[in-house]
């Protein structure tokens, strides 16, 4: 069976598997449902407008009754406006409509109806690219890692898949330690 996944490039990518640009209006997962992963580029802006598009797709599957299953991966992405925006509030009971106004879209996907899973707390080991042009040994570097779980149906399998999931990322901050670890730099600090 081909793997398919997506590309900016996909006039070079095509003869790989792409599929195009996932941003680009002809990817519609909400219409064709499935289970993905979902690994974008860390860059803010590009997870923003995903995260958009994300909440839209399991929206659609929900109202057709499709099942749409997406395991996200966000390395390195600075803690979400949530985070602060809740520790500065003291009453949160007359802060939700403050809240809800200031999240973005990423916040808002994390927050979701959707998400069945969600593990924001761990380093994950990662090799870096240039690995995979040098014959030069590279170390792996450890980066603050969110994981989520999101589907348009619930399964009673949810937990059990997304540890799998989790697992087949690697290292975690349980695993990491100084000795299995020691050559791992710390990466973007929360």
């Amino acid at each position: 069976e081909k793997w398919h996944f997506c590309s900016a490039f996909s006039d070079v990518d095509i003869f790989f598997g792409s599929l195009g640009p996932f941003l680009d209006e002809e990817m519609d997962i909400g219409r064709f449902g499935g289970i993905y992963e979902v690994n974008p580029p860390f860059v803010r802006g590009v997870v923003l407008q995903l995260a958009q598009k994300l909440l839209r797709a399991l929206e659609l599957a929900e109202s057709e009754d499709r099942t749409l299953g997406i395991f996200l991966v966000l390395p390195g992405l600075a803690r979400h406006k949530s985070h602060k925006l809740i520790s500065d509030i003291s009453d949160i009971s007359g802060a939700t409509e403050k809240l809800e106004a200031e999240l973005d879209a990423l916040d808002r996907l994390l927050r979701c109806r959707f998400r069945r899973a969600l593990d924001a707390s761990s380093r994950r080991a990662y090799t870096n690219g240039l690995a995979f042009k040098t014959e030069r040994s590279w170390p792996l570097f450890a980066v603050p890692t969110t994981l989520a779980l999101l589907s348009s149906q619930p399964s009673e399998h949810e937990v059990a898949d997304f540890e799998r999931l989790c697992a087949s990322w690697g290292h975690s901050d349980q695993d990491i330690t100084d000795d299995t670890m020691k050559d791992v730099p710390r990466c973007l600090k929360q």
